[in-house]
């Protein structure tokens, strides 16, 4: 799979976080390429912080919030196979625009149009998202869920 679509991908998924999770965001979108590098060097590790205890990586003192993005790295590798399986084009701009996801490279682009997913499939999205939080990133399913309506957004799939 294509590490940059899956590093695009994952970063959308933690831009549209930030809605649920605005400190967290903000903390780790400065380390967002050192995370993805370590990420794609290493999967296991990134995402169990390669202790005895199979934690996730957490930065900062004690009490300080996980990591999301190895998580939303782990997602974002499921949502692109998910999506390459039902046809939609893999590119990373592509996945950022049919995450809805702009940034200032993204407000200028031009370009074929990005096909439309049906509620069900943005449901399935929302369903790898919310997993893998509570998988890799061992939240508490209401949380879970939270950041995952952020990422993908109720107004998509309706509450869950």
């Amino acid at each position: 799979m294509d590490q940059d679509v899956v590093s695009d991908v994952a970063r959308a998924l933690l831009e549209r976080a930030a809605i649920a999770e605005p400190d967290q965001v903000a903390a780790e979108r400065r380390m967002f390429t050192v995370l993805s590098q370590a990420y794609f060097a290493d999967t296991q590790r990134a995402l169990t912080g390669g202790d005895r205890g199979g934690r996730q990586l957490a930065f900062g003192p004690p009490g300080t919030e996980e990591l999301l993005t190895p998580v939303f790295l782990a997602a974002a590798t499921q949502v692109v196979a998910f999506l390459v399986e039902r046809g939609v084009v893999a590119s990373g701009r592509g996945m950022r625009r049919l995450l809805r996801t702009r940034n200032s490279a993204d407000a200028a682009e031009t370009g074929p149009a990005v096909p439309e997913l049906t509620g069900e499939q943005w449901v399935q999205i929302r369903g790898i998202v919310a997993q893998a939080l509570v998988t890799h990133g061992q939240m508490a399913p209401q949380r879970a869920d939270l950041i995952a309506a952020a990422v993908v957004g109720d107004g998509l799939t309706g509450p869950q």
